[in-house]
């Protein structure tokens, strides 16, 4: 079963988004502190077949600086990072051209 890190801060978001995982048979990893799912990360970086990641937290780390700090602890990072936002037409090239496989 696919494991996925579900970071998001909004709990109604990060639970709908675990029940639609769960109903799909992927195992969700829901987090809603950027700095918790990067403790995770470090523990076992290769973890997770894929990152559901806010781009907009309210934590001192937005996603994309999750993810830049991501590419800088484990240079060569390789699980794709997709960011769930409703900033998409803002943020799409931008997070893309960060290292984002996709934006939702």
């Amino acid at each position: 079963m696919a494991e996925i890190l579900v970071v998001d801060d909004d709990e109604k978001i990060l639970a709908a988004t675990g029940d639609a995982l769960k109903a799909y048979g992927y195992e969700p990893f829901l987090m809603e502190s950027p700095q918790e799912a990067l403790a995770l990360l470090k523990k076992n970086p290769h973890r997770f077949d894929c990152i559901l990641l806010d781009w907009k937290l309210r934590s001192p780390m937005d996603g994309d600086i999750v993810m830049k700090v991501i590419q800088y602890m484990f240079p060569g990072f390789k699980t794709p990072i997709i960011f769930v936002t409703a900033h998409t037409r803002i943020s799409s090239k931008y997070l893309m051209r960060l290292g984002a496989y996709d934006t939702l």
